[in-house]
C-alpha cells in the first residue's frame, strides 16, 4: 500500500469517528483504527503509526503528512 491509500483510509475512518461521549461506539471505531493500521504497517515498512492514529482522530490536516 501506498501513502495515497493510508491518506484514504484514514479520511474514510475519520469520517465515520463517533464522539467519546458515547464510549461503547468510539472503543468500536478504535479498534478498526487499530486493526486498520496494522494491515497498514504489515504491507509497508516505511507506515507511520502515530500519524496514521492521528490523522484518523483528527482529519485531513493531519491526513496530509500520511
Amino acid at each position: 500500500m501506498t501513502r495515497k491509500h493510508f491518506r484514504e483510509l484514514a479520511d474514510a475512518l475519520h469520517s465515520i469517528r463517533p464522539s467519546p461521549d458515547f464510549p461503547l461506539d468510539f472503543a468500536m471505531w478504535s479498534d478498526a483504527v487499530d486493526k486498520t493500521a496494522d494491515v497498514c504497517a504489515a504491507s509497508n515498512p516505511r507506515f507511520n503509526l502515530a500519524l496514521f492514529i492521528a490523522a484518523c482522530e483528527h482529519g485531513d490536516g493531519v491526513a496530509q503528512k500520511v
